[in-house]
């Protein structure tokens, strides 16, 4: 769809000579696998098991038998689908690279066709692999086009190489920056970005304005709170994937009291509700990360929870933004 390379279908008739064991078809990048393609010996349909057995190379479109097929004056015909420009193994290779690329660090790991138990990609965030793929895909495409040599017509008409390049350019400009609107309004992908407060102030309107930073992307945890508590007080953590979550940790010393309540089940999605670890801070923790052991590992908090008094700050301005007190002032 984004590439537009929907393909068409072929069928070639050849003659056998007796002797060649080697047929050049007229196309190449032939489909293996949505429309294999058919081998007909002599009106039979055969298959590459058969006697002589052969093998088809997809990419070039050639079919190469164990020995001759037949005696000379035989047929052999071969009907499929064909593309343009790309064939099953680049587009698998694509959308491999794609999917790797925009799931980077996410933990657990998501699969694209997830086998029970496994974590399946959400449907909103399919899209946006595509969008990789395709771009992945064209550059393969401006390679061949930067190659090519400019056409000229009888009618005068030349169509310079540099043309198509940067065509197939342009369409990758487009593509990459439809897919960061998307993912950076989503949340997801290569440009994760998350709110963390608001105390930076405009130079130009002297206002309080967001302060953005990239998302850890191997961080599931949404936040906990408080930031800062004694001893035997209690702490909510939040997150996804935290069910079945076997230990809580505070700075390095585990926690012996805690409890686990699931969100919903979709994960890190659209209208998702995050999981939620209630912990009491035990005796003997200090200051550092928390760190929460799942059935996916052990993941620690990007920031720091503070063994104490929490800080004191005032609230400023109808927000409510809470500005910290320097320490002595």
């Amino acid at each position: 769809m984004t590439v537009q390379d929907v393909g068409r279908p072929f069928a070639c008739n050849l003659v056998l000579d007796g002797v060649s064991n080697v047929f050049d078809l007229p196309v190449q990048s032939i489909s293996q696998v949505a429309n294999p393609p058919t081998v007909i010996l002599n009106g039979t349909a055969i298959q590459p098991s058969s006697t002589p057995s052969y093998t088809i190379d997809y990419k070039y479109g050639v079919v190469v038998f164990s020995s001759p097929p037949g005696p000379q004056g035989g047929t052999l015909a071969v009907q499929g689908w064909t593309y343009n420009f790309f064939d099953d193994d680049e587009v698998t290779q694509a959308v491999q690279d794609a999917f790797a690329m925009h799931t980077a660090d996410y933990e657990p790991a998501f699969y694209i066709d997830p086998l029970p138990g496994q974590v399946g990609i959400p449907v909103v965030e399919e899209i946006l692999v595509a969008y990789l793929a395709a771009i992945e895909l064209l550059w393969f495409r401006s390679t061949d086009a930067a190659q090519e040599v400019d056409v000229h017509t009888p009618e005068g008409v030349l169509i310079p190489r540099s043309q198509r390049y940067d065509q197939i350019l342009r369409q990758i400009d487009a593509l990459q920056a439809q897919y960061q609107t998307q993912a950076g309004a989503l949340g997801i992908g290569l440009w994760r970005i998350q709110v963390l407060n608001q105390r930076r102030v405009s130079l130009t309107t002297n206002r309080l304005v967001p302060i953005f930073r990239e998302q850890e992307y191997n961080q599931p945890y949404t936040g906990f709170y408080p930031t800062a508590a004694n001893v035997g007080a209690q702490v909510t953590i939040y997150g996804y994937n935290f069910t079945g979550a076997t230990a809580v940790t505070f700075g390095g010393v585990p926690a012996t009291v805690f409890s686990v309540t699931p969100g919903t089940p979709a994960g890190p999605d659209l209208g998702a509700e995050p999981d939620m670890v209630t912990a009491t801070v035990p005796v003997g923790a200090v200051t550092g990360q928390i760190g929460v052991t799942t059935p996916y590992g052990v993941v620690l908090s990007t920031a720091q929870f503070v063994v104490g008094q929490p800080a004191p700050f005032i609230l400023y301005g109808p927000e409510q933004v809470k500005i910290p007190i320097p320490p002595g002032q």
